[in-house]
């Protein structure tokens, strides 16, 4: 297992359970100031962005690596114009991202292995790109979930 998996397998996670409030409900009035807060949306969207572009800069010539010009050009203007004028949950779509990404790294470093406790990690790998998928659609799903838990 490469050791920038072994990191991935951790601190996302832990992450992710800071951000959805698990461990620590917070009040209804920070609930909507995060997810609204361009702060947070750029702290979770563009190292989101900058690894998701990383990872298409390190395209083989089988994984369309003859265009990978065109695609780093393509999805870097396209995150800047997101940013420049989407202001709605970019914060939860850049949490998506990085819970896919996180997703794969775990999956590649988990390949061909097929001991019950590697199955049960890829289980929830696959649960957490489920997540993502959901909320990368319904991005207002999470922002309802948290309001629920929130202390008034």
């Amino acid at each position: 297992m490469r050791p920038y998996c072994l990191f991935f397998l951790g601190f996302f996670p832990i992450c992710a359970l800071v951000l959805l409030g698990i461990w620590n409900p917070c009040r209804r009035q920070t609930v909507l100031a995060v997810l609204r807060s361009r702060v947070c949306d750029g702290l979770l969207f563009f190292p989101a962005a900058a690894l998701f572009l990383a990872k298409i800069a390190r395209l083989g010539p089988a994984d369309f690596g003859e265009h990978k010009f065109f695609l780093l050009g393509f999805f870097g203007l396209l995150a800047l114009a997101v940013f420049w004028k989407n202001f709605g949950f970019l914060a939860v779509r850049g949490l998506a991202i990085l819970l896919l990404l996180w997703a794969n790294a775990v999956l590649q470093a988990l390949l061909g292995n097929f001991a019950p406790p590697w199955l049960l990690a890829k289980a929830v790998a696959h649960g957490t790109v489920v997540l993502a998928l959901v909320l990368t659609f319904w991005p207002y799903l999470l922002r309802d979930w948290l309001l629920r838990r929130a202390k008034d």
